[in-house]
């Protein structure tokens, strides 16, 4: 591998942290615990592949219900890299720890992505390497069922709903834009997955604002896309803290409040499990706290009782 991404990582902990005066030493030292992939709070996270596009050019094993603009003919997007690379990936990462992660929208290019984990744990022997299935929009029940023999996790993008899926109702149908994003799907099928929020291709990297678009899933007409994968505020709260902490390897360390994990965590103003799922993303944040240290405080906070 290259030693571009390390090379990379050292940048951004520099400008993070210029005068590291052996941070990343007194760090290890102190917490013995920690993960020790990370560089003064960086880490490569993984290799990532892009098997298809966005709403327009997501690739489906069936046609679209209303082609884009330019489209003609039995128009169903396209696949952005040959099999053989994606095979690749696998036959090479498989075996180590690092994670793959693997761009995709349609259903076609999950389909490659389960041939390919398929092809490596013929190979090498299935092992918990928890492939991140970024965005994973449309996922047939099959698929599903694959996904969890392999242990892959769909990374969904619930944010998209509002700008994007009154769009997507027209381009993929009503029945495929009910059933994507599948978090209450998975819920019932006792399999994680996770919230992301795809800045800076999305406006902003928030967080609230996923939890409210899992919840609600309204476009940004008010339509609500796919009402029966709506799920809870607290739910959502999971997707973004616990299964995110899951998905990247990182629960020993991260993603509930427990003695001996790091002590990062926000202070909200109201409580997102009280207040009208409609108004989550208006929640505001009172205080940061990193690794037990202030990093943010509101000038004003008003902590909700």
């Amino acid at each position: 591998m290259s030693n571009a991404p390390l090379t990379a990582a050292y940048g951004v902990a520099s400008a993070y942290n210029p005068k590291a005066d052996g941070t990343l030493e007194k760090l290890r030292a102190a917490r013995a615990d920690l993960d020790q992939r990370y560089v003064n709070r960086v880490r490569l996270g993984g290799i990532k592949f892009w098997l298809d596009g966005s709403l327009d050019t997501a690739w489906f094993t069936t046609p679209y219900a209303m082609n884009p603009p330019g489209k003609t003919g039995s128009y169903a997007g396209f696949r952005q890299i040959p099999d053989e690379v994606v095979d690749a990936a696998f036959d090479r990462f498989w075996p180590t720890e690092m994670q793959i992660h693997l761009h995709m929208n349609g259903d076609a290019a999950a389909d490659q992505a389960l041939a390919a984990i398929d092809k490596a744990v013929t190979k090498h022997g299935m092992r918990d390497a928890r492939p991140v299935f970024v965005h994973g929009s449309w996922l047939r029940p099959d698929q599903i069922e694959k996904m969890k023999k392999v242990g892959a996790i769909p990374s969904f993008l619930p944010s998209g709903i509002v700008p994007g899926g009154d769009s997507v109702v027209k381009l993929w149908g009503p029945e495929r834009a009910a059933g994507a994003m599948a978090a209450r799907t998975f819920l019932r099928a006792g399999l994680p997955f996770t919230f992301s929020h795809d800045a800076p291709v999305s406006p902003q990297p928030w967080i609230l604002a996923l939890v409210d678009a899992g919840t609600n899933r309204r476009s940004g007409s008010g339509q609500v896309i796919g009402p029966d994968e709506r799920i809870t505020p607290y739910d959502g709260l999971r997707a973004v803290t616990a299964m995110a902490a899951y998905q990247l390897k990182e629960e020993t360390t991260k993603g509930t409040l427990e003695a001996g994990k790091l002590a990062d965590l926000v202070i909200l103003d109201k409580n997102p499990l009280e207040v009208d799922p409609l108004t989550i993303k208006d929640i505001a944040v009172v205080e940061t706290i990193k690794e037990g240290t202030t990093a943010y405080r509101a000038e004003s906070p008003g902590v909700a009782k």
